[in-house]
């Protein structure tokens, strides 16, 4: 599973894009790594894991700032959440 991380810039411009009226993506909610974990074993999930990646492109600074600090800290910052699982 992947979902936005609660924990970068994106979600950030997110919630000014939301305030000025200017997202137009949709509903879209983001999570940080121990309240999606917790969700998971709430469902029923065991043996989870998680990575916390980069961007795979840079559109814009924002992007380009959640994948330096990804660098410097791989435990909290970055673009997505991707989860490993077992039901």
């Amino acid at each position: 599973l992947t979902v936005p991380n609660k924990t970068s810039f994106f979600h950030l411009t997110k919630l000014v894009k939301i305030l000025l009226g200017r997202w137009h993506i949709g509903y879209e909610k983001s999570f940080t790594p121990w309240c999606f974990k917790r969700l998971l074993k709430r469902a029923g999930f065991k043996n989870i894991e998680h990575n916390i990646i980069p961007h795979p492109k840079i559109f814009n600074i924002f992007n380009r700032l959640d994948n330096f600090l990804n660098k410097i800290d791989k435990k909290h910052f970055g673009f997505f959440l991707e989860f490993k699982a077992e039901k």
